[in-house]
Parts: C-alpha cells; sequence; structure tokens
C-alpha cells in the first residue's frame, strides 16, 4: 500500500479533541488575562508594601497561563497542514530528470497534469525540503533547480526546450 492509498481514520474524534483543546486554551487564556488584570490594578491602586510581591507573582503566574493559553488555542485551531501528493512530487522528479534539471511552475503543471496552484504548492514543499533550489531569472521568473538531487552526468537540456511527454 503506498503512502496515498492510506485510507483516513473515520470518525469525528481527533477533529473534536483539536477544537475542544483549542477552545479550552482560549478559555484559560481569557480566564487567566482576568486575574492577570486584576492584580495589575490592585498593584497600581493599592500600593499595600506587603502585597506588592504576591501580586507580582500573580500577574507572572497568570501571565504565563494565559501566554499558554493562546498558545494552545493557536496550536490546535489552525488547519492541518496539506498532505503532500507523492505521485505528483515523483512525475516533478521525471520531468526534472527530463529536463536538465531546472523547471518552471507552467512546466510542472503542463507536462504533470496538475493545477498551476497545485504546481507551485509542490514545487515550494520540495524547495522547502532540500530537494530543489529556488532561483530567480533576470527577468524575475522563478526556476526550480534540481542538479543536486540528480546525478550531474546525466543533465539534458535546458527548461526552454520542447517538451516531455511523461506516463
Amino acid at each position: 500500500m503506498t503512502p496515498n492509498q492510506l485510507q483516513k481514520p473515520t470518525g469525528s474524534a481527533p477533529g473534536v479533541f483539536r477544537y475542544g483543546c483549542g477552545i479550552l486554551g482560549i478559555g484559560l487564556a481569557l480566564l487567566s488575562l482576568f486575574f492577570v488584570v486584576a492584580a495589575f490594578f490592585d498593584l497600581v491602586i493599592k500600593r499595600d508594601p506587603k502585597e506588592v510581591g504576591v501580586l507580582v507573582g500573580m500577574i507572572v503566574l497568570f501571565g504565563g497561563l494565559a501566554a499558554a493559553g493562546v498558545f494552545a488555542a493557536w496550536k490546535f485551531m489552525r488547519g492541518a497542514p496539506a498532505r503532500p501528493n507523492f505521485e505528483l512530487e515523483n512525475r516533478i522528479l521525471q520531468l526534472a530528470e527530463a529536463k536538465g534539471c531546472r523547471l518552471t511552475v507552467g512546466m510542472v503543471a503542463l507536462h504533470c497534469r496538475a493545477s498551476i496552484e497545485e504546481s507551485r504548492a509542490a514545487l515550494e514543499r520540495m524547495a522547502l525540503q532540500g530537494a530543489a533550489n529556488v532561483q530567480v531569472e533576470d527577468d524575475g521568473g522563478i526556476v526550480y533547480d534540481f542538479s543536486d538531487l540528480l546525478p550531474s552526468s546525466e543533465l539534458k537540456p535546458r527548461a526552454d526546450e520542447r517538451p516531455v511527454q511523461l506516463p
């Protein structure tokens, strides 16, 4: 079974758990901020020397809890990253080998039967993983260079030559 054929788990437990933790994070942050504000105003208004240490400690404690709540909400409420399309990445590597290691988004979209957005996302993901180097041409065009990944003895024509048919 290839990674693209793995079945997604059924049920809504992971989503409910993630959003439940995110909502708890928001609640923790709001509750902690209430105590931070209350301790701050007590510190400013009363200014009793005996209570200064306790109030500063409360501000630090609840400020940290508020920060932890905001972080938890951010971590759990954000969307899951897109899963890589292994078939498209494989076709991109085949195209890079056939075209001399230099590809553009348009070339990938044309030859790999993918949309412009899918092609751009796949090329950027491969560049972030170190499979390609991003280069900016003199005219401002962006070229993804795969020469570090593929053997240099098999370099073929540049990216601006005729189309290659892939299976």
